[in-house]
């Protein structure tokens, strides 16, 4: 019995010391703390890494003179709810340190409930590590994610996120709604192929989605938009796709231009050519033969109505028509005065 106590004696020294060099080595802080008086109890040397105290100064401390009082009273609460459920296990928290040195940096704990034979919770063991360099990091993402968002919303042509699968909006910016009329919770979530006018519709089910599918980009397609008051608007319609990690494509990310202005033009630029192109067939009908009446000098035009030559070039051609008399005629017509005279 003797020697069966002392092997259990040697076994817990050497599991002892196991857990010690493991603790006394930690990049993390292991602590313990009284929840008699709030006292630690003990504290790895990575105490002086983190907060700036030493494993021995540790001992001094309460939990009031490590955590903000923000921090302190967001653990009372989450220890207070874990002893009422009956758990001995703590639910991992983010709470801020005071450091020696004034300086307040972000914590991660996990802590357990250390029981007395009866059973009761006396002490709690934690795990705290300095998340300073993640929080950094977040936060940089997160401006990031802003800086993108404010791109994203206030972007001058319109975005739109498509689910590939669903066909459904995702996401919108502000211009997109804006120029269509509806409300954003109007748009996320309904089929894509509800913003464009029936024939678009058609055309984008049919022909340029398939295609996108298929190369996982749209380049220039113009298409319709049909507004909540029933106007249309014409786009130019760019799509880029979103694949997952086995190349799957599982959201497309569209850009639509107004090019309404543009397709005015065009169709103003369109009626001008056609304009100056039968002006043109006007001007050349006038280098052709014209039946010309030997006596009266009358033109007789397509109808077969003869006009006299002057409202005739007016009719058929750009010119315009200045009367005058020629010296034969004047002698002719008018004997009795002198053209020679000023």
């Amino acid at each position: 019995a003797h020697s069966e106590r002392k092997q259990i004696e040697e076994t817990l020294r050497k599991s002892e010391e196991k857990y010690k060099l493991l603790a006394e080595n930690s990049a993390d802080l292991i602590y313990k703390i009284s929840l008699e008086n709030g006292q630690c109890t003990y504290a790895s040397p990575s105490a002086e890494r983190m907060i700036g105290y030493t494993a021995e100064e540790s001992l001094s401390l309460s939990v009031l003179d490590i955590l903000t009082p923000e921090s302190y009273a967001k653990q009372q609460e989450r220890l207070l709810k874990t002893l009422e459920s009956g758990q001995t296990v703590s639910e991992m928290l983010e709470l801020e340190a005071i450091h020696k040195d004034g300086r307040i940096l972000p914590i991660e704990i996990n802590a357990n409930f250390i029981l007395d034979e009866q059973g009761n919770p006396v002490e709690i063991l934690g795990v705290a590590r300095d998340i300073t360099a993640r929080k950094t990091v977040e936060k940089a993402l997160q401006e990031s994610e802003r800086k993108y968002q404010d791109l994203y919303d206030n972007a001058p042509d319109m975005f739109v996120s498509v689910d590939a699968n669903r066909k459904t909006v995702l996401q919108c910016n502000r211009n997109f709604v804006e120029a269509i009329g509806y409300k954003k919770e109007e748009v996320i979530g309904r089929p894509v192929f509800d913003i464009y006018t029936p024939d678009s519709a058609e055309r984008a089910k049919s022909t340029i989605f398939p295609m996108f599918l298929k190369t996982g980009l749209i380049d220039g397609e113009e298409l319709q938009l049909l507004r909540k008051d029933g106007n249309i608007i014409d786009v130019s319609l760019n799509v880029s796709a979103i694949r997952d990690a086995n190349g799957n494509i599982v959201e497309s990310r569209s850009i639509l231009r107004d090019i309404s202005k543009q397709i005015e033009m065009k169709k103003d630029r369109e009626k001008l050519i056609l304009h100056l192109q039968e002006a043109l067939k006007e001007i050349k009908a006038l280098r052709g033969i014209l039946p010309l009446c030997s006596f009266c000098k009358r033109v007789r035009d397509d109808q077969g109505y003869w006009e006299q030559v002057d409202v005739y070039i007016l009719k058929h051609s750009l010119a315009d028509i200045s009367h005058s008399i020629c010296p034969k005629c004047t002698k002719e017509h008018f004997p009795h005065f002198d053209i020679s005279d000023d």
